[in-house]
């Protein structure tokens, strides 16, 4: 199993960065793109990597955030046939309270509400290529999507907010979806921004693939913003599951990563990172 990051953050060569994330995953046969970063980058990534994506066989939406599917007509535009798996929830309505990578003063900081949804229009775009997705489907062999079912808390604590009825209402991230799959080794998770919070995550995914050892996690942990008793918690949350390897970036912040590094085996994501996993059975 091979995952090629697309897009993120940073980059170490002449790939395009920016605020976003997207990645290629060849497993069990098929090929899986994960996200679509906040703009056409990706593509424009994956033509200089020498990938094409009309061999995308499906693609998932991690959850409706623009840094993620903001991409969504670029893929329309290089692949005619591929599904995309979104959540039930997904929706062009997600919210947020005061500036999260940028810089505005207190008063920003503390009251600006701003769009940060799939870009208007996108799914009406995607058409009948979406299928939605209400409870955990696998997509191929050894490659699963688990849908998760609300975290409340997380998404006041975030200030998240989707827009209903005119009115900004808490997220309760019901519109995220994790990406597993199997490698020899064990299970390798997915989750490109893990605003349901890692621990809630790994949980999920031990209830739906029961006493499956968990190798790796592999996405954004959205702890750029969060102090060190809170990264040091959710490092002891991926210990206690058995994570071995953790490969993130986007948002989970330097400061943070700095902390992860302490307990925890991590390595940063860039665009063009290729990830190798030994495949199960073989």
């Amino acid at each position: 199993m091979q995952i090629t990051v697309l897009i993120d953050n940073t980059s170490e060569s002449e790939l395009l960065c920016e605020w976003g994330l997207s990645f290629l995953i060849d497993c069990g046969g098929r090929r899986i793109l994960l996200d679509f970063g906040a703009s056409g980058r990706f593509a424009q990534n994956a033509s200089a990597l020498g990938i094409d994506l009309a061999t995308v066989d499906c693609a998932v939406l991690s959850h409706a955030h623009y840094d993620h599917g903001g991409g969504i007509p670029a893929f329309l535009e290089c692949n005619s046939t591929a599904p995309i798996y979104i959540s039930t929830a997904v929706d062009e309505d997600c919210w947020a309270k005061g500036l999260s990578h940028s810089k505005g003063g207190l008063l920003a900081a503390l009251f600006e509400q701003r769009y940060i949804g799939l870009p208007y229009g996108t799914l009406e775009k995607a058409g009948d290529r979406l299928i939605r997705v209400s409870e955990p489907l696998q997509i191929g062999q050894g490659a699963w999507l688990i849908p998760h079912y609300g975290n409340t808390e997380a998404g006041s604590r975030q200030r998240l907010y989707r827009k209903r009825n005119g009115k900004l209402r808490t997220d309760d991230l019901q519109h995220e979806m994790t990406l597993v799959c199997e490698c020899e080794d064990g299970l390798v998770v997915l989750n490109s921004c893990s605003h349901t919070g890692p621990e809630a995550i790994l949980a999920e995914v031990s209830r739906v693939l029961p006493g499956r050892k968990i190798l790796a996690y592999i996405g954004g942990l959205h702890l750029y913003k969060t102090g060190r008793r809170g990264v040091a918690k959710v490092a002891g949350a991926l210990r206690t599951a058995g994570v071995k390897q953790l490969y993130t970036g986007h948002c989970t912040g330097e400061k943070a990563i700095d902390v992860l590094q302490e307990s925890i085996s991590v390595r940063k994501l860039h665009s063009g990172l290729r990830i190798d996993f030994p495949i199960a059975g073989k």
